[in-house]
């Protein structure tokens, strides 16, 4: 019960998120995010090394991406204003940031080993939804006390949640769409967050120009 109440209030799936597992569940020694020898996981679900790898990885690209964010929006709002010297300067910086983000992931291989991760990592973050071959046919059962409860089913933990690449993906014009392996219902693609009708006018500028 706690776990769906908290889960209701914050408006999040009542299982592993990017969110949960990354964003809100690190400290940090120093206040440059960007640096992962400076972050620890708080929880892991296997308590290794490779694990908590993954996480800060991901979090110090949410760092670093994150900065892009007041640049982009300017570069939108510099393609209404006519103003193409302002949106080359913004892709500009929009190619360093990505090529430093390149670099942080490169980082993956040094404590998150490819076989601890699809072996002993992924497990716990794959969810419960479309999981028969792991033996979760109707998901899992999400007990309410009192003999109430009911069974859900859940996409697990991806970073195709994280706010960053949808952030790159969304000012881009990059769109993705519903992908369907042999044997199963197709997959729920990512949506954005919610934009205003001024913000999307902005991307569709940005991307004729």
């Amino acid at each position: 019960m706690p776990l769906l109440v908290v889960s209701e209030h914050l408006e999040i799936p009542p299982t592993a998120t990017a969110a949960s597992t990354c964003v809100w569940n690190f400290t940090s020694s120093s206040q440059d995010l960007t640096n992962v020898d400076n972050l620890s996981s708080l929880n892991t679900f296997t308590g290794s090394r490779d694990e908590e790898w993954f996480y800060i990885i991901t979090i110090a690209i949410e760092a670093r991406g994150g900065a892009l964010i007041p640049t982009m929006l300017a570069a939108m709002d510099a393609v209404i204003a006519n103003n193409p010297s302002l949106v080359a300067e913004s892709l500009l910086e929009f190619s360093a940031c990505v090529s430093e983000l390149i670099i942080i992931l490169d980082r993956m291989y040094e404590h998150c080993a490819p076989n601890a991760f699809y072996h002993r990592i992924r497990p716990a973050l794959a969810g419960s939804k479309n999981m028969q071959a792991a033996g979760l046919p109707r998901g899992v059962f999400y007990d309410e006390g009192d003999g109430k409860g009911e069974w859900r089913q859940y996409s697990g933990g991806s970073n195709a949640q994280s706010s960053t690449i949808q952030f790159l993906d969304l000012v881009l014009g990059i769109r993705h769409f519903p992908t369907k392996m042999a044997g199963e219902e197709p997959r729920e693609k990512h949506s954005f967050h919610k934009v205003s009708s001024t913000c999307i006018r902005s991307v569709n500028l940005f991307n004729i120009w």
